[in-house]
């Protein structure tokens, strides 16, 4: 890689995984060590870190994960950041998985071994501040932190080109932009059959289903949805439903996001869900007639690339990545108003060609990112990005 800004399909960041034996000799590199505050199932940071655990040890490394917290509830083995010291090795490379503030930051500064930052976002400080203080604090903090690793890493590693842009910003000289590692291309056999009879059940009773998925949080716009809903059943669709597949974590959004449901008296037709498997998950997306986003702040939109996968158009509002991950797939909004939402909602699902078109589009935009290719290139795009 030159000293300049690289990207995916640049010739710093393009050797295939057969190529990443070189990067690892020229460091010595013996393993490969990731460190993320949580090891969460079925989340997309927690995917991804799993991912690159498999990619290094298929090429012959050593490779761990390290986490600030234990639940008990992970997916993998995991150490305890605090460990690492004593199991430290001659030709170690720090990967560090970057979304929030972890007291991994301070230990991974005092080290010496080569460290990439992987960033997945920072959710901005500010949309948390009406619901959640010691959330501002810690957005705030992982901002901090995410200046402070700069002089500290030999690179950044980021999912978007949105996302490279904020670790430029922060001061890292040597960047590569790489999507997250996701498991598409689930066929039939791995949707969850009482899940799928479930929602089944629902659409006897006609009206259309739209789904959204992510962290039930202030950024990701539920509150936005639930309106959308209210004008669409009001002017077009009185059967419409609206499923919202997300954990908490900011309770008292959460808790206002289930008074505002009984208020509109839509209790009946707004679902909310977590903790699912990706098989249940797998049944949304194959059941829903419309994937809507209306968050005002992504930094990598997984599920828009699910939705795709799983033939579901998408209708998102054009903030944050989202015009950088649609591409020309899906209908962008340039307003998230519910009466724009709910025509545009509306609009697609009575046009059978509007609707084909933007399936096909979908898959179209999914060859584009090369998912597959994104893989081959991950581990030689870190080890080169440590090599700096």
């Amino acid at each position: 890689m030159s000293d300049s800004h690289s990207t995916a399909g640049s010739a710093g960041s393009a050797a295939a995984l057969d190529g990443s034996a070189g990067s690892a000799a020229a460091l010595d590199a013996r393993a490969l060590h990731q460190f993320v505050p949580m090891l969460i199932a079925n989340d997309a940071v927690g995917g991804h870190t799993l991912d690159v655990q498999r990619l290094a040890r298929a090429a012959g490394l050593a490779s761990k994960i390290f986490v600030d917290t234990i639940n008990g509830e992970e997916p993998a083995e995991v150490h305890h950041f605090s460990a690492y010291a004593d199991l430290a090795g001659p030709g170690d490379v720090l990967v560090y998985q970057l979304a929030v503030a972890s007291p991994m930051v301070e230990m991974l500064c005092s080290r010496d071994e080569p460290l990439v930052v992987n960033y997945h976002n920072i959710t901005p400080p500010d949309a948390f501040a009406p619901w959640d203080y010691v959330a501002v604090l810690d957005q705030t903090r992982a901002r901090d932190e995410l200046v402070r690793l700069a002089t500290r890493a030999s690179g950044g590693l980021a999912a978007s080109h949105f996302n490279e842009a904020e670790l430029i910003d922060a001061g890292y000289r040597h960047t590569a932009v790489l999507p997250v590692l996701l498991d598409l291309g689930r066929n039939d056999e791995q949707v969850d059959t009482p899940t799928m009879e479930h929602l089944t059940l629902l659409k006897k009773a006609g009206g259309s289903d739209w789904l959204f998925v992510g962290r039930l949080a202030p950024n990701k716009g539920q509150d936005r949805l639930i309106r959308a809903l209210y004008v669409h059943r009001k002017l077009y669709d009185p059967d419409a439903r609206l499923h919202l597949v997300g954990r908490e974590v900011s309770p008292a959004y959460a808790e206002a996001i289930r008074r505002y449901v009984d208020v509109l008296g839509l209790a009946g037709c707004i679902e909310i869900v977590a903790d699912l498997t990706a098989a249940e998950l797998s049944a949304y997306y194959r059941s829903a007639d419309v994937y809507v986003c209306l968050s005002e702040h992504e930094g990598f939109g997984a599920p828009l690339l699910e939705a795709f996968d799983a033939s579901l158009p998408v209708v998102a509002y054009a903030a944050g990545v989202i015009p950088e991950m649609l591409g020309p797939a899906g209908m962008r909004l340039g307003s998230a108003a519910p009466t724009d939402v709910a025509t545009a909602i509306a609009r697609l699902l009575r046009d059978e060609r509007l609707r084909a078109s933007l399936i096909a589009r979908g898959h179209e935009r999914l060859r584009e990112i090369d998912m597959p290719g994104a893989r081959d290139r991950t581990l030689s795009t870190l080890l080169s990005l440590a090599s700096r």
